[in-house]
């Protein structure tokens, strides 16, 4: 992490009281390119995106480990720019034809299941042709519930 990041962190850990020990698992972005992180970012801010979906397959591909709940990342712009914190409290793997409206609607960025599986269909294809995976409806999805911090 950037000496920006890192002063980032411990102001937060400071404000919020916690103890400063506790471990930062990086820095993390919403989107593929500066629009969609702007949009998604901006979702965040406002406290309608509370959830993140990725493909299991995507985590495998790239060799990363799988969130766990009580992780804690630096929410940045698509410029690497500190914008918050994120705590993530829940993750569960699931199909994505398992996945519900209650689930799906913490997204922020659709109105109906079916408005969002056609959102997030399209997601995945394009990943998954950039990543190497298919999709399908039973596709293993991570769904990575989330709190978010502002830092002052």
């Amino acid at each position: 992490m950037t000496e920006n990041l890192i002063k980032f962190w411990y102001k937060f850990l400071e404000q919020y009281k916690i103890d400063k020990n506790t471990l930062c698992s990086g820095e993390l972005n919403f989107g593929t390119d500066p629009e969609s992180s702007a949009f998604f970012l901006q979702l965040v801010l406002t406290g309608q995106k509370t959830i993140s979906f990725n493909a299991l397959d995507s985590y495998k591909i790239d060799n990363m480990e799988i969130p766990k709940p009580d992780t804690w990342y630096i929410l940045t712009d698509f410029s690497s720019n500190p914008k918050g914190i994120v705590h993530f409290t829940d993750v569960r793997i699931l199909p994505f034809n398992a996945i519900t409206w209650d689930l799906a609607q913490k997204d922020g960025s659709c109105s109906s299941i079916d408005e969002w599986r056609t959102f997030q269909k399209e997601f995945f294809e394009d990943d998954g042709d950039f990543m190497g995976y298919d999709f399908s409806e039973e596709l293993p999805v991570v769904c990575e519930i989330f709190s978010f911090f502002k830092v002052e």
